[in-house]
């Protein structure tokens, strides 16, 4: 499990270099998961799970996050919601995401051998996992405005398979231990205000010609 959670954050660094050096919020399962920290953002918060709420750098409950809306350019979830599911926190992160900012969100593929392993190895005093399947968590985060790319596959089929990561959902990457998501929010269009007057009338009075009048007039 080790091993799958370094492969996952492999990728976080490698999606996370061609974007935008803003703040990140960073939430994942366990505390242990927490240490790892994406270096160059300042003002980035680390949260892991802890019951049915989440602590780390600030402690809060899952559906009312402590921060603004648009307060972080990058939001990174690994496996948060295999614990917290249907909790709130998907509509939370899509309003913490700034407008053009990027989600990275990882969760255990139901489908694959890696549950069977972990539940076996985790015993009964671990909490239960609620897995969703990717096209299910895609749904979701398009429903709050975000619009989601295809899912990566990470960690192969068995915890004795190589580590690898495949983009396409072919019939090999379906049992994959891993999936994620990266889903980025629209920014805002710019549109050009109406004008209050019509062109050529812009509430003041125009200069107008001076009447005509005669020389002697002038004189």
């Amino acid at each position: 499990m080790r091993r799958l959670l370094d492969e996952e954050w492999g990728r976080v660094e490698h999606e996370a270099g061609g974007l935008a050096s803003g703040p990140a919020l960073s939430i994942t399962a366990t505390a242990a998961a927490a240490q790892a920290r994406l270096h160059g953002r300042p003002g980035s918060v680390c949260l892991h799970v802890e019951g049915a709420a989440l602590a780390g750098d600030v402690r809060c409950e899952t559906d009312v996050l402590p921060w603004a809306a648009a307060s972080f350019d990058l939001i990174v979830v690994r496996h948060a919601t295999d614990l917290l599911a249907d909790r709130g926190l998907e509509c939370e992160l899509a309003r913490l995401l700034a407008p053009g900012g990027t989600l990275l969100l990882f969760g255990l593929n139901p489908l694959s051998p890696w549950r069977l392993w972990w539940s076996r190895r985790a015993g009964a005093c671990e909490p239960r996992l609620r897995c969703l399947a990717p096209t299910r968590m895609r749904e979701r985060l398009a429903g709050f405005g975000l619009d989601v790319t295809r899912p990566c596959w990470l960690g192969g089929a068995w915890p004795s398979a190589p580590a690898s990561h495949v983009m396409q959902a072919d019939d090999g990457a379906r049992w994959h231990g891993v999936w994620m998501l990266r889903a980025d929010k629209r920014a805002a269009a710019v549109r050009p205000l109406p004008l209050r007057h019509a062109l050529g009338a812009t509430g003041r009075v125009a200069p107008a010609l001076a009447p005509r009048v005669s020389l002697r007039e002038c004189a």
